[in-house]
Formats: C-alpha cells, structure tokens, sequence
C-alpha cells in the first residue's frame, strides 16, 4: 500500500514538473519577438503569365496555379493515351448477341437458381459464381434473374448472402 502511494505522489510530482516546464516554454513563446515569415502561398505570386509556362524562380506558386499545372500535365497525358489507341477500342460497342445464345444463357442460369433453391442454400463462392452468371445475361434477363433470385432469399426457400 505504502508502495502505491509512493508512486502516486511520484507521479503527481512529475506531472507538476511536467507543467511548470510547458507553461515557461509558452511564456517564452509569447514574449519572443514575431520573426518575418514568408507567406505559404500569396494570391499574386502564383498568378498565369501570359506565356504560360513562364515562373519566377523566387516566386511562391499558390493553389490556383498548382491546380492549373495539374490540369495541363493531365490534358497532355490523356491526349498522349488516346493518340496511343486505336480508333476501333475508343468506341467499342459491346458486339450484338444471338438471341438464341442469350436464351440458352437464360436458361441455364434459371436452372442453377432453381438447384439452389432445391437444394435449400447457396455457399459465397457459388453465389458469386451464379451472380457472374447473371451478369453475362441481356438486361431483362438480368432483371429477371435478379428478381427470382431476390424473392428465393427473401422467402426463405434459399440460405445464402446476396
């Protein structure tokens, strides 16, 4: 017991130590004399020249101007990318797809929803699977995959995590 109290007061002494030594460092710091800074960034030193690309070596570049150098390096990066690619990859559009394979697709899926909806539920990695699956599908069969797949979980007829 004696030992805790001990420690305790060591500790409350070295608190106070602590305390007078911040409170001298903060009165030494009020009564220093301001020393001249240079500002962060001034609003005329950063302003575009008229050649552009022109920057007093002195001069402090503020936020506007490093915002402006950001957009030229990126506008000449973008344009030397697209230069790059072909013409055909720019506007690839996806390629039309037989209604007759997107049917058999459709099917298919339907019945792997059904086995999980048989067999009372579905793992992670088969859901995902059947979710890539569904993705390959046209628009309203994708709705309607979604939509059946929706219902089973909500109903209770399949276990699993959409």
């Amino acid at each position: 017991m004696k030992t805790l109290i001990a420690i305790g007061i060591i500790q409350l002494a070295a608190i106070f130590w602590l305390y007078t030594r911040i409170a001298d460092l903060d009165d030494r710091l009020d009564n220093a004399p301001p020393t001249p800074q240079q500002p962060a960034y001034s609003h005329e030193a950063g302003r575009a020249t008229p050649s552009g690309n022109s920057i007093d070596v002195g001069a402090v570049i503020n936020e506007d101007r490093l915002r402006q150098i950001i957009r030229e390096e990126l506008v000449v990066q973008f344009e030397h990318q697209s230069s790059s690619r072909p013409q055909a990859s720019r506007s690839a559009a996806p390629p039309p797809v037989d209604p007759v394979k997107m049917e058999a697709r459709r099917e298919q899926v339907s019945e792997q929803l059904e086995y999980y909806v048989n067999v009372g539920s579905i793992s992670d990695a088969e859901m995902q699977m059947l979710q890539i699956d569904i993705a390959k599908l046209d628009a309203e069969g994708r709705t309607e995959m979604l939509r059946e797949l929706t219902r089973a979980i909500n109903s209770g007829r399949l276990e699993g995590q959409l």
